[in-house]
Formats: C-alpha cells, sequence, structure tokens
C-alpha cells in the first residue's frame, strides 16, 4: 500500500481573501514534518513513477572572468 496517501478530511477549502495562519502552523512543525509534507506535495503532483527516478547529475564547468585562481 502507498504510504503517501492524501487524506481529504484533512483538506478545507477557503478563498484567496481569507487570511490563513499558514506560516504559524509550519512553525509548529518539526522539520522532518516539514520535510514529509513537501514530499507528499511532490509525489502528489509529480506521481510516484516521476518521484522514484533518479535525479540526473549535471556539472558545468565554466571559465569566471573575475576568477582569482589561475590556471
Amino acid at each position: 500500500m502507498d504510504k503517501h496517501r492524501l487524506d481529504k478530511t484533512a483538506i478545507r477549502l477557503v478563498p484567496l481573501e481569507e487570511e490563513g495562519d499558514d506560516r504559524a502552523f509550519w512553525a509548529t512543525k518539526t522539520p522532518t514534518e516539514r520535510l514529509a509534507a513537501l514530499e507528499c506535495l511532490r509525489r502528489a503532483v509529480y506521481g510516484n513513477e516521476l518521484c522514484e527516478a533518479k535525479m540526473l547529475r549535471v556539472i558545468r564547468v565554466i571559465d569566471c572572468p573575475w576568477s582569482t585562481s589561475t590556471s
């Protein structure tokens, strides 16, 4: 069973004009809880298949004119 399931009973839709207290809510959460919520949102947007794929590493070496090193 997928551990990243959305609890639809925990969602409340509000108008954009209504002020929320999101910052205060997330301030009460630990960094681990915040990352877990972020991961849940990421999987909801991109799906499990894309989230399970490995990320590509891209490195580009550029010559910076302001660099202090001499090569």
